[in-house]
């Protein structure tokens, strides 16, 4: 009963004010969605998957294409088996013709990799805008990837 009262005050201020009620309503929506994985692939939005369902997708018929965004350094040091070294310079700059000459397709699953996830969470935008669907963050990188108990593997050195 007291609850029925209380719109019934508030109705003239509704009335008044819904068009900046209904302004601030949609501001609020597009701002707490922009971080929300998967909410609107076609505004940029990065999807995720932890390493449990990466190793999981490579031990079936599944098989994502990996490609590890971390500095060659990095990458010479300890990888994910099976994964391609990418260079962020080039898929910022030359995205399709990039992955293009690495044998990524749009239509593959792609998964990308960095050290802590965070440099491959803002790449994934960069796929994403370019129209490609099926693209992923490796959630924690490899990092997250190695504490769940997963092998990375080094480059070897050449011998000299």
């Amino acid at each position: 009963m007291k609850i029925l009262n209380s719109i019934h005050i508030l109705k003239p201020y509704i009335k008044k004010y819904r068009p900046c009620a209904v302004l601030a309503l949609l501001i609020v929506l597009l701002i707490g969605s922009a971080g929300v994985p998967g909410i609107a692939e076609s505004a940029g939005q990065v999807q995720e998957i932890n390493s449990r369902q990466l190793f999981e997708m490579m031990s079936k018929s599944t098989h994502p294409v990996i490609i590890d965004i971390s500095t060659q350094g990095e990458y010479n040091e300890a990888h994910i088996k099976g994964s391609l070294r990418g260079d962020v310079g080039l898929i910022r700059t030359q995205t399709e013709q990039y992955l293009n000459s690495l044998g990524v397709k749009k239509s593959d699953i792609i998964i990308l990799v960095c050290e802590s996830g965070r440099k491959s969470f803002r790449t994934v935008r960069i796929l994403v805008e370019a129209s490609y669907k099926n693209v992923y963050n490796l959630a924690g990188g490899k990092i997250d990837w190695a504490r769940s108990g997963y092998e990375l593997v080094a480059e070897k050195s050449p011998s000299k």
